[in-house]
């Protein structure tokens, strides 16, 4: 059975402290979506960016420019946890597309793609690292 104590923790008895409860736990839901969204708005800027990279090197300072827009705009370390494991994940990606293409080609010559993968798994672990943290931050 529930005593008086109980129900005023609830907020039952004590509209104040309802409201007050309801308040923190939208504020709570807004940091995580914000976190969440900033996270999101970063793989998709990483992913494009990863892709335009390995077709066009000069495509970098575009986007290294729209990253900076991106952390001014959304949290920080979650923004720059999504522009990295996106740009690690396209960038493994297609490294290992071309790789597996070319190796079940007899007619192709196929480069030491190892450094590359590396650089990319390099990328994703940075990003996964930052996206912990960030999560850890947010919840102090």
């Amino acid at each position: 059975m529930l005593d008086r104590h109980d129900l005023a923790i609830v907020g039952v008895l004590d509209p104040e402290r309802s409201r007050a409860h309801a308040r923190l736990g939208l504020m709570e839901h807004h940091r995580d979506v914000r976190l969440r969204r900033a996270f999101l708005a970063g793989l998709a800027l990483g992913a494009v960016l990863g892709f335009a990279y390995l077709l066009a090197p000069l495509t970098l300072l575009p986007g290294l420019l729209a990253v900076g827009w991106l952390l001014s705009r959304y949290t920080r370390l979650a923004g720059l946890s999504g522009a990295f494991v996106g740009f690690g994940l396209m960038w493994l990606l297609l490294i290992a597309r071309v790789s597996w293409a070319c190796s079940t080609d007899p007619s192709c010559i196929e480069p030491n793609v190892t450094v590359w993968l590396a650089i990319g798994a390099a990328l994703l672990a940075c990003g996964l690292l930052l996206g912990v943290a960030a999560r850890q931050l947010r919840q102090r």
